[in-house]
């Protein structure tokens, strides 16, 4: 396995993809790209069709309560501790199986937008009705300054749900989503914010206030893009 390791960049990721239901997808070469709370990078490539199966398979929704993620490569082996990674990027076209059936389990589709996109969409009336599939747009924080925009495609749950959903938001180890080429994982336990737009049904307990205006090019300086 061949590494290389950058400063952090912005991905390219897809606006919206369609989503897979048929499984048995051929497995392709892989590129992997190791998101640290350091906001270093760290990117391998495997290109033997059973190890990229392998790493393919060994990323679900635990992956970041493990104690060392290890990649043995051709002259060095690497560890990286599953704390330390705010998330992991892959990129191979088709999506593996493996991310599939994760993804039909959670009953939507996430697909992770850059920040002009994201933009775009939101100054768009957005509708939602219940028991219907929606579209949702999400900007993420991650602790060390990094964001982090969403799309979820979704059936869009009943008002008890949402309020169950809010306050359990960060409960959850992990989220998974497509991007264009390949499919990412993000580490929950490392967000720090997560706005949702439309809004969704809030628990009663929530405080009530507006955000402050400001000025989006003073918001945007200096931010760091995963």
């Amino acid at each position: 396995m061949n590494q290389t390791s950058t400063s952090p960049t912005t991905l390219e990721p897809s606006i919206l993809v369609q989503m897979q239901t048929t499984l048995a997808n051929p497995i392709h070469p892989i590129e992997i790209h190791l998101h640290l709370t350091s906001g270093r990078k760290h990117i391998f490539t495997q290109s033997d069709l059973g190890f990229a199966k392998k790493i393919c398979d060994d990323i679900n929704l635990s992956i970041f309560k493990e104690q060392s993620l290890i990649i043995e490569g051709k002259d060095e082996v690497y560890a990286f501790s599953g704390h330390s990674l705010i998330g992991i990027t892959v990129y191979t076209n088709p999506l593996p199986d493996s991310f599939l059936k994760q993804e039909m389990s959670m009953r939507s589709s996430i697909t992770q937008m850059t920040h002009e996109t994201y933009r775009e969409r939101h100054e768009k009336f957005i509708s939602t009705q219940e028991g219907q599939r929606s579209l949702v747009l999400s900007e993420v924080e991650f602790c060390n300054g990094a964001r982090l925009f969403l799309e979820f495609n979704e059936i869009t749950a009943i008002s008890i749900d949402e309020r169950s959903t809010m306050h359990h938001l960060f409960t959850h180890p992990a989220l998974m989503c497509r991007v264009e080429g390949g499919f990412s994982i993000w580490n929950t336990s490392h967000m720090c914010s997560w706005t949702h737009y439309p809004k969704l049904h809030v628990p009663i307990d929530s405080w009530i206030a507006d955000a402050a205006p400001k000025d989006p090019t003073e918001d945007m300086k200096n931010v760091k893009f995963v």
